[in-house]
């Protein structure tokens, strides 16, 4: 017996690879102990294994749950707040966890370190930025038209108007469009095109 195995655990070892002379395709060859001791050996670094790599995956998926619960928290955080980045951090989380999902069924899951975090997958999450920013351009764009041509108002992107609806009047800048509003550059909320509005 190996010094480094515990007694009931070799008693097992040694169980299982007595067993290989019981199958009917090998009963007619005669035991050798020999073999026995090194298939138990092989057996139990085998059980070995895959009871740490069990206890590597445990691990994985509770830190994974950790992390899933911290960031539904932070995204019950932000639907609390008017958040105009709120659709683009709840896409990229969920193609994050869509991602995972697929790696981890597929047994191809890369375990990262925490200076890898802000690096790894970069290009990735670039082109995904940069579809949303895309998209979101598209968007804008259309509602900016659709503004124009509902209401007849110079409503492009860059252009000033006079907001008097506050309690001081403000000089602001449009950004964008969203569902035939104006989005103003530090306002999160959006605006009626025409309601205390005067296009400078």
């Amino acid at each position: 017996m190996s010094e480094d195995i515990n007694p009931e655990d070799w008693e097992d070892a040694l169980g299982v690879a007595s067993q290989c002379w019981s199958d009917k395709e090998t009963s007619h060859i005669a035991m050798n102990i020999a073999l026995v001791e090194a298939f138990a050996k092989r057996f139990h670094k085998l059980k070995e294994d895959l009871e740490y790599q069990v206890a590597q995956a445990d691990e994985h998926i509770n830190q994974m749950g950790v992390k899933l619960y911290r960031a539904e928290l932070k995204i019950k955080e932000l639907k609390a707040k008017p958040d105009p980045q709120l659709k683009q951090a709840t896409r990229l989380y969920n193609q994050g966890y869509m991602a995972g999902h697929e790696d981890t069924v597929e047994a191809v899951f890369t375990p990262l370190v925490d200076a890898d975090m802000e690096t790894y997958h970069s290009d990735v999450v670039d082109e995904i930025l940069k579809e949303l920013e895309e998209n979101h351009k598209s968007h804008s764009e259309r509602s900016l038209e659709y503004i124009r041509n509902t209401y007849a108002v110079p409503a492009y992107i860059g252009a000033k108007v006079k907001y008097t609806g506050g309690k001081e009047p403000e000089i602001l800048e449009i950004r964008g469009g969203e569902d035939g509003r104006l989005l103003f550059k530090g306002k999160p909320s959006p605006y009626h095109p025409t309601w205390e509005i005067k296009y400078i």
